[in-house]
C-alpha cells in the first residue's frame, strides 16, 4: 500500500465502511472501518512501522474472533483475521526474511486452527488468548526483537 494515493485508500474506506456497516447491520463496525481506513490514509501505510508485527497478529486473532462473535458473521470475522495476517506477514518479511516469514504465518493458521479444538478444553476467550499469545511469543522470538 506504499504505493496507493491516500484519495484511493480514503474513498475505499468510504465505500467499505459504508458496506460492513449495511452487510452486518451494525453501523458502529462500519465506523470502526471507515476510521482505520481515514488513519492509514493520514498517515500513510509508514505510520505502522513501530507496532510489532506480533502484536499485529495477536491483534488479528483475538479482534476476528470479535468480530465474528459480536457480528455473527464469521465470513467477516475472517476477513479481519487474514487482514491482520497479511500486515504481519509483511512485518515478518521486512524484519526477517522470507524463510521465517512463512513460518510465521504457518504458525499464525495453525493457531487459528488450533484455537478451535483447544476451545472445547478449556473455552472460546481463553483459548483465543492463548494462542494469541504463543503467535505473539514466537513473533519476538523469531522477528520482532531484531
Amino acid at each position: 500500500m506504499a504505493g496507493v494515493p491516500a484519495g484511493v485508500v480514503a474513498a475505499g474506506g468510504l465505500v467499505g465502511g459504508y458496506s460492513v456497516a449495511r452487510w452486518t447491520k451494525k453501523r458502529p463496525l462500519g465506523g470502526v472501518a471507515l476510521a482505520a481506513a481515514g488513519v492509514v490514509a493520514a498517515r500513510g501505510w509508514r505510520g505502522m512501522a513501530g507496532v510489532p508485527a506480533g502484536v499485529v497478529a495477536a491483534g488479528g486473532l483475538v479482534g476476528g474472533y470479535s468480530v465474528a462473535r459480536w457480528t455473527k458473521k464469521r465470513p467477516l470475522g475472517g476477513v479481519a483475521l487474514a487482514a491482520a495476517g497479511v500486515v504481519a506477514a509483511r512485518g515478518w518479511r521486512e524484519k526477517a526474511g522470507n524463510g521465517t516469514a512463512a513460518a510465521l504465518g504457518g504458525a499464525y493458521v495453525a493457531a487459528f486452527a488450533g484455537s478451535h479444538p483447544l476451545a472445547k478444553k478449556i473455552g472460546a476467550w481463553p483459548s483465543v488468548f492463548a494462542v494469541a499469545g504463543g503467535v505473539a511469543l514466537a513473533s519476538w522470538a523469531l522477528a520482532d526483537r531484531r
